[in-house]
C-alpha cells in the first residue's frame, strides 16, 4: 500500500538496537497499529522472514560421534600403552587395551547418540506459547509463529502489558 513504510529487511531487523527506541519508534518502524498486526500482515512477515526459531543443527552421523569418542586424552594413553605391550610383544596385554577401547568407545558412542536423539525428540515436543494483540483481540500463539511487530504480552507476577518484538 502507498504511505506503508517499507518493513525492514532481516539484516537491518538484526542491527537495529530495538531496546535503546521508544515503543512509538518501534511501532513505527515496524508498520504495527495500536490494534497490533492484522492476519494479512501476519502472514506476509512470515513469508518475508521464515518462522521465529533458531536455526536447527544437523543430527551428527555415527563417524563423527565415534571420532568425538577418540579425542579423549585417556584414549591416547591407552592406545599408546596397548602400541608400546605390542612392541615389547606382550600380545595379550595390547588386546586386552584394544578391547578396552573398542568397548569404551562403542559405549560412549551409543550414549551420546541416544542423547542426541533424546534432545532431538525434546525440542519437537516443548513448544513455548505467547501471548500477542492481534487485530486488536488477544491471541495466544506458537512462539515460532510469532512475526517482526507483533505486540507481546508478558507478564511479571500478574499483570501484562503490550510490548512489540
Amino acid at each position: 500500500m502507498a504511505g506503508e513504510p517499507r518493513p525492514p529487511t532481516p539484516e537491518e531487523l538484526a542491527e537495529q538496537p530495538w531496546h535503546a527506541l521508544r515503543v512509538d519508534e518501534v511501532r513505527e518502524q515496524l508498520g504495527s497499529g495500536d490494534d497490533g498486526l492484522g492476519d494479512d500482515a501476519v502472514q506476509a512477515r512470515r513469508r518475508r522472514y521464515g518462522p521465529n526459531r533458531l536455526p536447527q543443527r544437523k543430527r551428527p552421523g555415527i563417524a563423527v560421534i565415534v571420532a568425538r569418542q577418540l579425542k579423549d586424552p585417556l584414549i591416547y594413553i591407552l592406545a599408546i600403552a596397548a602400541l608400546v605391550s605390542l612392541a615389547i610383544g606382550n600380545l595379550a596385554s595390547a588386546l586386552f587395551i584394544g578391547a578396552v577401547l573398542l568397548v569404551n568407545t562403542a559405549i560412549g558412542a551409543f550414549q551420546e547418540w541416544r542423547a542426541e536423539g533424546s534432545a532431538e525428540a525434546l525440542q519437537e515436543v516443548m513448544r513455548l506459547r505467547a501471548q500477542v494483540i492481534r487485530g486488536g483481540r488477544r491471541r495466544e500463539v506458537d512462539s515460532q509463529e510469532l512475526v517482526p511487530g507483533d505486540f507481546v504480552l508478558i507478564e511479571a507476577g500478574g499483570g501484562c502489558r503490550p510490548t512489540s518484538v
